[in-house]
């Protein structure tokens, strides 16, 4: 269930402005770009979920995933298409799932033991980060944008 949620969230992120709002490109106008770095244990972290989150509660959020060198480059709604300048709080997870089981595996699973089969994952970021509240990250994003941004996590 864990990793069902890791990965619809961000996808709700990703399409949360067309439902609330329309789509309507006016409302886009504004959006500045957001590109940067994610490190762990000074390694670049490829497949993580960064997450900006507006402090006020109000606007809207981006997110995107690191590639393989750790960059990322915020998504509001279309890829790669920025964020609106603002106070964000940011959260960055990654999970790797190590075992997925097919469906005749968990029906099997479940009719010999009573128990559902679960996938099994390894969270490979410090727990503090996966939410904007615990992660101490914070970021005013200019009507500039920002260009070189280093995130680096640390245990």
């Amino acid at each position: 269930m864990q990793i069902i949620l890791c990965l619809f969230i961000p996808v709700m992120l990703l399409f949360s402005g067309c439902m609330v709002g329309g789509c309507q490109n006016d409302q886009l106008k504004g959006l500045v770009s957001v590109e940067g770095t994610v490190r762990y244990h000074e390694t670049p972290l490829e497949g993580a979920i960064v997450s900006f989150t507006p402090v006020s509660g109000t606007g809207m959020a981006a997110s995107c995933y690191t590639d393989a060198q750790g960059c990322f480059k915020l998504t509001t709604r279309h890829s790669g298409d920025g964020i609106f300048p603002g106070d964000y709080l940011v959260s960055i997870d990654k999970i790797t799932v190590l075992f997925m089981p097919t469906e005749e595996e968990a029906e099997k699973y479940l009719e010999e033991t009573g128990k559902e089969l679960l996938p099994k994952t390894r969270v490979d970021v410090p727990e503090k980060y996966r939410s904007t509240e615990t992660s101490g990250l914070k970021f005013t994003v200019p009507e500039a944008g920002i260009k070189n941004l280093v995130i680096d996590l640390v245990d």
